[in-house]
């Protein structure tokens, strides 16, 4: 069996939010690519790189997104490890979704999982990429333990075919089970950790558990 953690980065800088610029020239609003961590953010990243269920890593992946790369190296350098970077694993594109509208506009995209806006990916899109790269990760590393650090969006778009939402995202609401087990109920932490056991065999997912570290939680 392989073990591989689904990682949400650390907390984010919001530099463009913060200077009130929100716009297509930002590359998506709430996707920006070189969005570097917080203050706040790299402690997390620290205190999560320090966990004990995250020792003893064989592998780190992260997507290209620099708040990405800056949460894995809290794993992968400790451990000596190289980092993978793999865009597979990137955040959703949004396209041309207006600020005004964020919210509701993904919310709508978990219910239908082909809907996109312009210039922008659906979540049949996301899931197609990253289930590739996922599957291509578990058979690179057969029997390990391998750590995926991504974005909300995108690993949620991955595990969506394989867990049941017992009620539609709203706000970024998320309640989900698998295999009629509560996975998860509240809204996504910064960072967020879900644990697969996967049969690398018959390529299948035989658990997911979201890993619940005390010194990181602030869920409401």
């Amino acid at each position: 069996m392989t073990t591989i953690y689904l990682i949400r980065h650390s907390a984010k800088y919001d530099v463009f939010k913060k200077l009130g610029k929100f716009n297509s020239d930002d590359n998506n609003y709430g996707q920006y690519k070189y969005r570097f961590l917080s203050i706040e953010g790299e402690k997390r990243a620290e205190i999560l790189g320090k966990e004990a269920e995250l020792q003893n890593l064989d592998a780190v992946y992260c997507s290209t997104y620099v708040r990405a790369m800056e949460t894995a190296k809290y794993l992968a350098e400790p451990q000596n490890l190289s980092l993978n970077v793999d865009k597979r694993f990137d955040e959703i594109s949004e396209g041309d979704l207006e600020s005004s509208v964020w919210n509701e506009g993904c919310d709508k995209q978990y219910i239908d999982l082909d809907l996109k806006y312009p210039n922008g990916e659906s979540h049949n899109e996301v899931f197609q990429r990253f289930n590739e790269g996922f599957w291509e990760t578990v058979l690179e590393n057969r029997g390990k333990r391998v750590a995926i650090v991504t974005h909300g969006c995108a690993m949620t778009c991955f595990m969506h075919p394989f867990v049941e939402f017992v009620e539609p995202v709203v706000d970024d609401y998320k309640w989900f089970k698998f295999k009629g087990k509560e996975v998860f109920k509240g809204k996504y932490d910064v960072p967020e950790v879900f644990k697969l056991i996967v049969d690398e065999k018959n390529k299948e997912i035989l658990d997911i558990e979201n890993i619940f570290f005390e010194d990181l939680t602030r869920r409401k």
